[in-house]
């Protein structure tokens, strides 16, 4: 991860409790474990052959949403390049709020999300699966907000072509005496 990510990385300590949504490969998964911490890591992918200290469920991340266990809470959630892969409204309306609710007090939580120019840069990428700094700021309104980028990137779109898109993150700490009602 880049350094962005510095002040969601620093919070990994022995024992703490992390969700990490959209997996991947595990590797932010497997890190975090190694740093003792108990680590829960949702993807539909196969999981990594050495997932030693990670707790993999191979799910998509609507279908885990569904089976999630009720007052299971988390010290740190994790959900890197994932959002725009999954439907907005659901996201917006569902996800962010079980997420936020989730989190304990003094808890982290770190969201990185991309989204396109007016331009294609991937054709499975569709406008509604944008989100910017002012979409994601609302559910964490009073917040202390650690970190935050919304900056251009190049990328090789669908044509081969090299296409202007944009880098969106944001990390929060929930406060002590917050509200997570919406």
């Amino acid at each position: 991860m880049d350094n962005f990510f510095g002040p969601f990385l620093a919070r990994v300590q022995p024992g703490i409790k992390v969700l990490d949504l959209g997996a991947g490969q595990g590797i932010h998964a497997c890190w975090m474990a190694r740093k003792g911490a108990r680590v829960v890591a949702v993807d539909k992918k196969k999981p990594p052959t050495d997932t030693a200290g990670v707790r993999w469920i191979q799910s998509s991340i609507e279908e885990w949403y569904e089976q999630m266990p009720d007052q299971v809470q988390y010290d740190a959630i994790l959900a890197k390049n994932v959002l725009q892969f999954l439907r907005r409204d659901w996201v917006i309306k569902q996800l962010l709020p079980e997420l936020v609710s989730r989190l304990k007090p003094n808890g982290v939580l770190a969201l990185e999300t991309f989204y396109q120019s007016p331009e294609p840069v991937f054709e499975w990428l569709s406008e509604t699966s944008h989100y910017t700094l002012e979409d994601l700021s609302p559910f964490f309104f009073n917040w202390k907000v650690l970190a935050k980028r919304q900056e251009p990137k190049k990328m090789r779109g669908i044509d081969g072509k090299r296409r202007k898109f944009f880098l969106t993150g944001l990390i929060v700490q929930r406060q002590e005496n917050v509200s997570v009602d919406f």
